[in-house]
């Protein structure tokens, strides 16, 4: 999945560090991703399902995002913006 993480002003939230858990299968190993100087991120090896993206360790950016169970290959995600995101 690749997408461009934006924050609460709308700029993108740029060079960050963040997971994806997986909310439907908690026991399973959240996957790392990073963001670049433009908000760009992608994150390999998700299964459809939804997850729980957090920037950080702030609980004040959590958002949940949807892999769809169509999505094969590279899925886009488009703009996500964080809620509570002050970056």
């Amino acid at each position: 999945a690749m997408g461009v993480l934006l924050g609460r002003d709308g700029q993108p939230v740029s060079l960050q560090v963040g997971r994806l858990a997986s909310i439907d299968r908690p026991q399973e190993q959240a996957i790392s991703l990073f963001t670049n100087r433009s908000g760009r991120f992608a994150a390999t090896g998700l299964k459809p399902g939804r997850y729980r993206l957090t920037i950080n360790g702030d609980e004040d950016s959590e958002l949940e995002v949807l892999v769809p169970a169509d999505g094969v290959g590279l899925v886009p995600l488009g703009s996500i913006q964080l809620k509570g995101a002050e970056r």
